[in-house]
Parts: C-alpha cells; sequence; structure tokens
C-alpha cells in the first residue's frame, strides 16, 4: 500500500515538472544603470509568483560603450548556459547583438525606462517648428548620454546637451554664438522649477516661446506657472499613466514619488511571459556566438507575431513597434502653451504610437526670428540717449547704450516690415572697425566676423579691405539722393571771442616774445657802450632812457 501511494506521488511530481515552462532571459543594461539589476530581479520574482507554470531566470550583461568587445564576450558567456530571449534595456540599439540575433535566430527585444520617449516626442514638436539648434539642460551626466543616444541618428536638430545650469553654464549659453534657436530642460517637476529660475536670474530668458519645460515625472498639474515670465511650451506625459502602471483606476491620487522604471519592467516581463506561455515548442537552448541558426527563425516569428497580439488593444499598457523591434510604454504626451496674460493652453495630445499632431483647429503662432544688431555713435544716424534730469547716458539692463536716430529708426522698420526681434549691440573694442597688426579686426566688422552679430546698421563705410571679411548691402544714404536737415548749432558769444582766431599756443608765444624783447632792449640801454646812457657825446639830441 506504501508503495502504491509513493507511486501516486512521484507521477503527480512528474505530472508538474513536465507542465512547468523554463525560461531564461538575457537582459543588457548600460554599466551605469547600477539601480537596475536589483529592479530586474523584483520583476522577475513577481512574474514568476503571477505565473505558477513558469520558472523563470536571468543573466544581466554590463555594456560599457567603451569597451564593447568585452560586453561581447560576456554576452556570449551567458548565453552559453542557455537563452530563451535577450531583452535590451540598453539606452540605444546595440549591433553586436542585433547581429547575433539575427545569426542565431534568438529573440531580441528592446525597450526604454528613462525619458527617451519624451525626448523623441520633443524632437518632433522641435522639428515641426523648423528648429536647426537647441540647448538642452538636463538633471545628471547619465541623463546628458541617454539623451544624446537617444537622438544620435534620429534627429536633425543640432543640440548643445549640459548636466545642470550653473553660473558657469548659463556663462557660455549667453556667450555661444550664434544663439540656439531654442532652449529646453528636462527633467523631474522640480529641476525644472529650479533650472528656469536660475535662467531667468542669468537673463537667459527673453524671447517668447523660446523655452521649453519637459516634465518626465507626474507633476504637471502642480508644477508653478506663475514663475513663467514669458510665453512658453511645456510637454509633459498624462497623468493617468501613472494609474495605469500601478493598476489602479484612471482617476487615482498618483504619488509624488513612484518607481516608474520599476513598473515598466514588471509590465514588460508579463507581456513576454505570456507571449511564451501561449506557443508551443518553446526551446530553452545553448547558444554560441560562432553558431548559425541555432534556433528556428520561424520560432522569432512567432514570438513577435503573439507580442503583436497581446499589445494589439489600444487599452494595453504598451504596445508593440514591430520596425524596431521594441515594446514601448503607450504614453500620451500633452503639449501645452502658457502665456501670462492668457494662461495654460494645451495644444497637441497624441500617443507614443501615433505621429506628432496637434489638436483639431489649433494653430501655433509663428516663431519670429531674432537678431544681433551692432551699431556705432555717428551724428546723426546714431546718437547716444542721454537722460533728461541727469544728463548721463543711457543704457538697458544689459548695460549696453540705448541709441536713437536715423539708424535705429531703420532697424525699426526693418523689423516691423520683416517681422523679426533684435537687439542692438555695441562693439565691444574699436568703433566701425580697423585692421589689427595680427590680421583680426575690432569694431563692428570684428564683431560680424566673429559672429558676435548678425548685422550691422550703421554709417559704415564700405571699403575694400572690408569687403574682403564681410558683406556689404548697396549704400542706402548713397543710392536714394536723401538728405538729413539739422539745426544750426548756436555758438556761445564772448567777450574774448577775438581770441579763437589763433591757437592757444601762438598768443603764449606771442606773449613770451613782448616779454623777452622788453628785457633785451633795457639789457643793451644799461650795459652797452654805445648806449645813450652811456656814452651821450654820441647823442646831442633828447633820447628816451628805458627803466
Amino acid at each position: 500500500m506504501e508503495w502504491h501511494c509513493l507511486l501516486l506521488i512521484l507521477l503527480i511530481n512528474l505530472g508538474c515538472v513536465v507542465s512547468e515552462l523554463s525560461l531564461r532571459f538575457i537582459f543588457i543594461i548600460e554599466i551605469h544603470e547600477v539601480d537596475l539589476p536589483e529592479k530586474i530581479g523584483r520583476a522577475m520574482k513577481l512574474t514568476e509568483k503571477a505565473n505558477s507554470e513558469l520558472k523563470l531566470s536571468d543573466d544581466i550583461v554590463l555594456l560599457d560603450r567603451e569597451n564593447e568587445e568585452e560586453a561581447y564576450r560576456k554576452l556570449c558567456t551567458a548565453l552559453t548556459k542557455g537563452a530563451s530571449i535577450i531583452i535590451d534595456l540598453s539606452w540605444s540599439s546595440w549591433e553586436l547583438a542585433e547581429q547575433l540575433s539575427a545569426d542565431t535566430g534568438l529573440p531580441l527585444l528592446r525597450t526604454v525606462l528613462g525619458s527617451q520617449q519624451l525626448v523623441g516626442a520633443l524632437d518632433s514638436y522641435l522639428e515641426f517648428r523648423n528648429a536647426t539648434d537647441a540647448a538642452i539642460l538636463l538633471e545628471s551626466e547619465s541623463d546628458v548620454d541617454r539623451t544624446l543616444y537617444e537622438l544620435l541618428g534620429r534627429s536633425n536638430v543640432r543640440v548643445w546637451v549640459h548636466a545642470g545650469l550653473t553660473k558657469d553654464s548659463a556663462k557660455a549659453l549667453k556667450s555661444m554664438r550664434p544663439e540656439p534657436g531654442f532652449y529646453v530642460i528636462i527633467g523631474e517637476g522640480r529641476f525644472v522649477r529650479d533650472a528656469y529660475k536660475r535662467a531667468v536670474k542669468e537673463k537667459l530668458v527673453r524671447r517668447d516661446y523660446r523655452w521649453n519645460l519637459v516634465l518626465t515625472d507626474y507633476t504637471a498639474s502642480s508644477f508653478d506657472l506663475s514663475q513663467l515670465v514669458l510665453s512658453t511650451v511645456i510637454l509633459h506625459v498624462d497623468q493617468v499613466e501613472c494609474c495605469k502602471l500601478q493598476g489602479l483606476e484612471e482617476s487615482c491620487n498618483c504619488p509624488l514619488e513612484i518607481e516608474r522604471k520599476q513598473y515598466i519592467l514588471n509590465a514588460l516581463l508579463q507581456v513576454v511571459a505570456n507571449a511564451f506561455t501561449k506557443l508551443t515548442d518553446v526551446t530553452f537552448s545553448s547558444v554560441r556566438c560562432g553558431d548559425r541558426k541555432v534556433n528556428s527563425q520561424e520560432f522569432g516569428d512567432r514570438f513577435r507575431d503573439q507580442i503583436a497580439v497581446e499589445t494589439s488593444s489600444n487599452d494595453t499598457l504598451l504596445f508593440w513597434d514591430a520596425e524596431r523591434s521594441s515594446l514601448f510604454l503607450r504614453s500620451r504626451f500633452i503639449l501645452s502653451i502658457y502665456k501670462p496674460d492668457a494662461g495654460l493652453e494645451t495644444v497637441g495630445n497624441w500617443s507614443a504610437d501615433e505621429e506628432y499632431k496637434l489638436l483639431p483647429g489649433v494653430v501655433l503662432e509663428p516663431l519670429r526670428m531674432f537678431y544681433r544688431i551692432g551699431t556705432a555713435p555717428a551724428i546723426p544716424w546714431t546718437m547716444q540717449k542721454h537722460d533728461p534730469v541727469t544728463g548721463e547716458n543711457m543704457v538697458n539692463e544689459d548695460s549696453e547704450p540705448i541709441y536713437h536716430g536715423y539708424c535705429v529708426d531703420l532697424i525699426d522698420k526693418l523689423s516691423e516690415a520683416m517681422e523679426f526681434d533684435y537687439e542692438i549691440v555695441s562693439p565691444k573694442s574699436g568703433g566701425f572697425g580697423q585692421k589689427l597688426a595680427n590680421g583680426s579686426w575690432n569694431g563692428l566688422v570684428g564683431d560680424l566676423m566673429r559672429g558676435e552679430t548678425d548685422i550691422a546698421v550703421a554709417a559704415l563705410t564700405m571699403t575694400a579691405e572690408r569687403e574682403e571679411v564681410i558683406d556689404f548691402v548697396a549704400p542706402y544714404f548713397e543710392q536714394t539722393g536723401i538728405l538729413i536737415v539739422i539745426r544750426k548749432p548756436i555758438r556761445k558769444t564772448s567777450l574774448f571771442k577775438f581770441m579763437t582766431v589763433l591757437r592757444t599756443e601762438v598768443w603764449l608765444s606771442i606773449v613770451a616774445a613782448l616779454v623777452l624783447t622788453g628785457v633785451m632792449i633795457w639789457l643793451l640801454e644799461k650795459y652797452s657802450p654805445y648806449s645813450a646812457r652811456n656814452n651821450p657825446d654820441a647823442y646831442p639830441y633828447p633820447c628816451r632812457y628805458v627803466t
């Protein structure tokens, strides 16, 4: 009887072993993501707990972009122990892993856990605005690398990226020529708020619609808009996503701190596990990097098709991007514009699996070009304004002189007709421009050469030397034949006006000559033996004596 019971228990256990599906996942992560292995471990345990018929194991390969050969060797070592799938969590696709997957037939799946999708959404907006360059401020050096890998090869916008905004980086931004067309701050709400305050303090926020705030957390509803001094673009993710990640109703209150990466990993592994359980002939085989087609390519196709089926509904948390063989979070991006006089207005709303689009009927206000225009004083063309009370020269907030005159009026008319904004800049050294001994130029010409200014509007003479380094338009004043009439200056009258005929040096010379002549006559009269005083017999007639 005991023997029959033992046999029954053995058969039951054998049935459980046969029905159990063993899967081995190989994860590829960046070497800088030190917190990710722990999150992967928690996600693996949660997935295994939710699927009792699964037995999961994993191996993690740290990808060092500066030593990819070593990372590839570690990947090959991990694959020899057996693998069901490669899950690439790195910042950008790793070509060596993709080639290995194609050679061996082992399925490879990618996803992103950071702010890459928001960066991609921002890039779509910038390209819609015909942006050519942008300055991007991020929270950390890791965020800088992650953003650069996301934009590399995918974006047409030239970017300057920096971690944080310090006094030195603000100074570098202000001195950058040409100035960036757009400024972007990407990070959590607290970082975005502090960085924007610093930008305002450093006088970087000066143009409408040029500053873009990208919130990577779910604090958009509580973000303080009162600190925004000009019209600003705000991009963030719909807060409903926070509730979906936690498996709660859409009306839930999202906590300030949420383990977003952890929830994405949990959802990703659950979808992958579901796909494997619905497939037949699931293999768990050892893979050698030199072998070809260890697994059937047909299995990889069936796996990807099953993933697409699992995420086909618009209600699923993730969606399948067949072109990139990736599972991405189905985020919904909200694009808003804040105007100090009109408040916040939502202008765009689209999902991560859709193209960038504005709301129906929304037309964005055209962006005005901006130019730094150089000029130099020359009466009556360009004259510096004086304070009517103190008589001192007037300057603006940047300590630049405030000018008026014909050239300034011409700049105003050009700005009005061509719809651009500008600031007038004076040369730091020199006037109109002079060639120096080392071959460089100072003044207006030098600023144009170095890109400190975009245009020069001044009483600047066209010369052959200057034409070698800058371009001139046709001389407007000479060709139109216009005349500028100014009042004849009224000179002050004086009793000593007659003295203005000769220079001061001449008058002093005359006085000195008279004094010297008088002294010489006296000396001759007093001491000369031929003078009337010393030889009266020679002068019988009356004489005058010099005393």
